[in-house]
């Protein structure tokens, strides 16, 4: 082992802790406001929930994942990218966060401008999309495709 993969397994950690805590919560949070806003939650793809249940590499929990050993964690700059894919998610929430108060301010998330509107919908989409991406590389260093409600 090298130096580094200790802060790696570390970093994986941190990204496994929170994809499987905190992500759902997220996620479920902006499936809520879509609705609220009569909007489809079109980020979901659960018409392949079957065949991914059902495959044999697929890990559903925290504690599975964390018992299996990384397979290529010394092919990226993992402690890096795991950051990064948190801190945007951290940032976005925050921006989120604001433009709904800029919303409640106008009357609500309808009567806001369009800018407010769309700067909404574009903090939701980037914190799935980092979420999604934060998952795709703890499933690209583990070799098994994890199962989370809400990411595909």
């Amino acid at each position: 082992m090298t130096g580094f993969e200790p802060i790696a397994i570390a970093a994986l950690t941190k990204g496994i802790d929170f994809l499987f805590g905190e992500a759902g919560k997220i996620l479920e949070e902006r499936k809520l406001a879509r609705q609220k806003r009569g909007e489809n939650d079109s980020d979901e793809h659960n018409h392949n929930k079957e065949a991914v249940d059902s495959n044999p590499q697929s890990v559903k929990t925290r504690e599975e994942l964390k018992s299996l050993q990384p397979k290529t964690l010394h092919l990226r700059d993992i402690p890096q990218e795991v950051r990064f894919y948190l801190d945007q998610i951290h940032q976005y929430r925050e921006n989120r966060r604001l433009l709904e108060q800029q919303a409640a301010a106008y009357g609500g998330f309808t009567y806001a401008p369009l800018i407010v509107q769309n700067q909404t919908r574009n903090a939701e989409r980037e914190i799935y999309d980092n979420c999604q991406k934060l998952k795709q590389l703890i499933e690209e260093v583990y070799g098994y495709k994890i199962t989370i409600n809400g990411l595909t």
